[in-house]
Protein backbone atom coordinates (compact mmCIF):
# COMPACT_ATOMS: atom_id res chain seq x y z
CA UNK A 1 0.00 0.00 0.00
CA UNK A 2 1.41 3.42 -0.43
CA UNK A 3 1.25 6.04 1.83
CA UNK A 4 -1.54 7.84 0.51
CA UNK A 5 -3.78 5.08 0.84
CA UNK A 6 -2.81 3.92 4.21
CA UNK A 7 -2.99 7.36 5.63
CA UNK A 8 -6.83 7.30 4.20
CA UNK A 9 -7.45 4.13 5.95
CA UNK A 10 -6.31 5.24 8.96
CA UNK A 11 -8.41 8.39 8.64
CA UNK A 12 -11.56 6.42 8.01
CA UNK A 13 -10.98 4.26 10.69
CA UNK A 14 -10.40 7.60 13.34
CA UNK A 15 -13.66 8.99 11.66
CA UNK A 16 -15.61 5.42 12.34
CA UNK A 17 -14.06 5.28 15.73
CA UNK A 18 -15.35 8.86 16.46
CA UNK A 19 -18.90 8.33 15.10
CA UNK A 20 -19.29 5.25 17.41
CA UNK A 21 -18.50 7.37 20.33
CA UNK A 22 -20.98 10.30 19.32
CA UNK A 23 -23.45 7.04 18.52
CA UNK A 24 -22.88 5.38 22.10
CA UNK A 25 -23.05 8.80 24.13
CA UNK A 26 -26.39 9.64 22.45
CA UNK A 27 -27.76 6.04 23.53
CA UNK A 28 -27.05 6.60 26.46
CA UNK A 29 -27.92 10.34 26.85
CA UNK A 30 -31.63 8.77 25.33
CA UNK A 31 -31.92 5.75 27.30
CA UNK A 32 -31.30 3.38 25.10
CA UNK A 33 -31.28 -0.30 26.31
CA UNK A 34 -28.91 -3.43 24.83
CA UNK A 35 -30.45 -6.55 23.91
CA UNK A 36 -29.12 -9.61 21.92
CA UNK A 37 -29.54 -7.53 18.75
CA UNK A 38 -30.27 -4.03 18.61
CA UNK A 39 -30.42 -1.87 16.11
CA UNK A 40 -29.32 2.18 15.99
CA UNK A 41 -30.13 4.98 13.45
CA UNK A 42 -28.07 8.21 13.60
CA UNK A 43 -27.92 11.59 11.83
CA UNK A 44 -27.53 14.95 12.29
CA UNK A 45 -30.59 16.96 11.36
CA UNK A 46 -34.16 17.60 12.67
CA UNK A 47 -35.60 14.96 10.34
CA UNK A 48 -37.84 12.70 11.90
CA UNK A 49 -36.62 9.31 10.13
CA UNK A 50 -37.84 6.04 11.24
CA UNK A 51 -36.51 2.04 11.71
CA UNK A 52 -38.83 -0.50 11.51
CA UNK A 53 -37.95 -3.77 12.04
CA UNK A 54 -39.43 -7.20 11.45
CA UNK A 55 -39.52 -9.88 14.70
CA UNK A 56 -38.91 -13.66 14.84
CA UNK A 57 -42.61 -13.48 15.33
CA UNK A 58 -43.45 -11.49 11.87
CA UNK A 59 -44.51 -8.60 13.88
CA UNK A 60 -43.26 -5.09 12.49
CA UNK A 61 -41.65 -2.66 15.39
CA UNK A 62 -41.94 0.75 14.37
CA UNK A 63 -43.49 3.82 15.87
CA UNK A 64 -46.21 3.05 16.19
CA UNK A 65 -45.57 -0.75 17.34
CA UNK A 66 -43.11 -0.26 19.58
CA UNK A 67 -43.50 -3.70 21.51
CA UNK A 68 -43.33 -7.14 19.81
CA UNK A 69 -44.94 -10.19 21.39
CA UNK A 70 -41.31 -12.01 21.09
CA UNK A 71 -40.20 -9.51 23.30
CA UNK A 72 -38.73 -6.93 20.84
CA UNK A 73 -39.27 -3.49 21.14
CA UNK A 74 -38.29 -0.03 20.44
CA UNK A 75 -37.17 2.09 23.27
CA UNK A 76 -36.01 5.15 21.57
CA UNK A 77 -38.31 7.52 19.12
CA UNK A 78 -36.16 10.79 19.13
CA UNK A 79 -37.84 14.13 17.13
CA UNK A 80 -41.68 12.70 17.53
CA UNK A 81 -42.54 15.98 19.18
CA UNK A 82 -40.64 18.90 20.90
CA UNK A 83 -38.11 19.38 21.86
CA UNK A 84 -36.30 17.96 18.61
CA UNK A 85 -32.77 16.90 18.80
CA UNK A 86 -30.59 19.21 16.99
CA UNK A 87 -27.83 17.22 16.12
Amino acid sequence: SSPTTMSSRNSSARSAAKENEVMQFRRRREGARDGRLHVALMWNDIADLAIHVTAPSGETIRWNHMRSDCGGRQDVDMNVRAPFSLE
